[in-house]
């Protein structure tokens, strides 16, 4: 399985983070830049990394791993 490293799972976090934003406030153009930028400079971090690696499947293991850290702590019944 591929292995992101914690720079690109970090990196992913920031542009979930930057959609979510942008997503949840009125159109300014500022969020919008603020998440293409975030996009941006993961998918060129993922190709950086990708050396030798299928690229997606990095993209795919950055992005999970991301959402995994950011899943809030299971409740308590």
């Amino acid at each position: 399985m591929t292995q992101p490293s914690d720079e690109l799972i970090r990196l992913a976090r920031v542009s979930t983070e930057a959609r979510q934003a942008a997503l949840g406030s009125p159109y300014t153009e500022e969020t919008w830049e603020a998440w293409r930028t975030a996009t941006e400079t993961f998918m060129a971090a993922v190709t950086a990394e990708a050396t030798g690696q299928n690229r997606y499947e990095l993209e795919m293991a950055a992005k999970k791993a991301a959402q995994q850290l950011g899943a809030p702590p299971a409740e308590e019944s």
